[in-house]
C-alpha cells in the first residue's frame, strides 16, 4: 500500500505538469504566428525549423506524460485493490469467526438474514471504501495541493479569483457528502430486512406453500 501512496502522489504532480506544457504549446504557437503577421519584413525571433523542433520535444514531454499516467494509475489500482482484497478477506474470517463464539441468546435477537446482508453487501462497501478510492482519493489530494502551487506561482491573481469558490465548493460537498451517508445507511438497513425477509421464506418454503403464502411472500 505504500507504494501505490507513492504513485498516488506521482500521479497528481502529472495533471499540473501537463497544464505547464500545454501552455508551452499554445505560447509556443502564438509566438509563432505573431510573428509571421505583425511585421512581414521583420526577422522572426525563431525559424520555422526552430518552431517544429520545439513543438516536437513539446510532443515528447506529452507522450512520456501519458505513458507515465498510464503505469502509475496501473499501480495504484493493482495495489490499493490487492490490499483490499486481502483487508476484506480477514474482516469475512474475523466476523465468521465472532458469529461463531457468539452464545444462541445472541441470535434469537437477531434475523439470519442479518448475517448474509453483512458478509456480502457491508463488506463489500468496506472492500470498495479502502481499495482504489482511496488511492484516488490521495490522487486528487496531492493534484489540488500540487495545482494550488502551481497556479500560485504562475498567476497568483488568477488564482486568487478561483481561491474565492472554494468556500462555496466546500460547503456544498459536505452537504452532498451528508445526504450520500444518510442513503448509504438508510440502503442497508432495508437491504438487511429484505435478505432476512427472503431467506425466511426460502428455509421454509414448504411452510409458506402449504398455507398459500406465495403471493404474500412475493408482495
Amino acid at each position: 500500500m505504500f507504494v501505490g501512496f507513492i504513485a498516488a502522489l506521482c500521479a497528481g504532480a502529472i495533471f499540473p505538469t501537463v497544464q505547464i506544457v500545454f501552455g508551452s504549446f499554445l505560447n509556443t504557437f502564438v509566438q509563432h504566428a505573431t510573428d509571421n503577421t505583425t511585421d512581414p519584413n521583420k526577422n522572426p525571433s525563431y525559424s520555422g525549423d526552430d518552431f517544429l523542433h520545439e513543438i516536437g520535444e513539446l510532443c515528447l514531454y506529452s507522450a512520456g506524460l501519458g505513458v507515465a499516467l498510464l503505469v502509475i494509475n496501473y499501480i495504484i489500482l493493482s495495489t490499493f485493490g490487492l490490499s483490499a482484497a486481502n483487508q476484506a478477506y480477514k474482516i469475512r474470517c474475523l466476523f465468521m469467526a465472532s458469529m461463531l463464539k457468539q452464545d444462541i441468546a445472541y441470535f434469537d435477537t437477531k434475523q439470519t438474514g442479518d448475517f448474509a446482508s453483512v458478509m456480502t453487501g457491508d463488506l463489500k462497501k468496506i472492500e470498495d471504501g479502502i481499495g482504489e478510492k482511496v488511492g484516488i482519493c490521495t490522487n486528487l489530494l496531492s493534484t489540488c495541493v500540487i495545482s494550488v502551487i502551481v497556479g500560485t506561482l504562475y498567476g497568483w491573481k488568477l488564482a486568487l479569483v478561483s481561491f474565492s469558490l472554494t468556500p462555496v465548493l466546500t460547503v456544498a460537498q459536505a452537504l452532498l457528502s451528508k445526504v450520500q451517508a444518510s442513503a448509504s445507511r438508510e440502503e442497508s438497513e432495508a437491504y438487511g430486512a429484505a435478505g432476512a425477509v427472503a431467506e425466511e421464506a426460502l428455509s421454509s418454503v414448504r411452510t409458506v406453500a402449504s398455507f398459500g403464502g406465495e403471493q404474500k411472500e412475493i408482495q
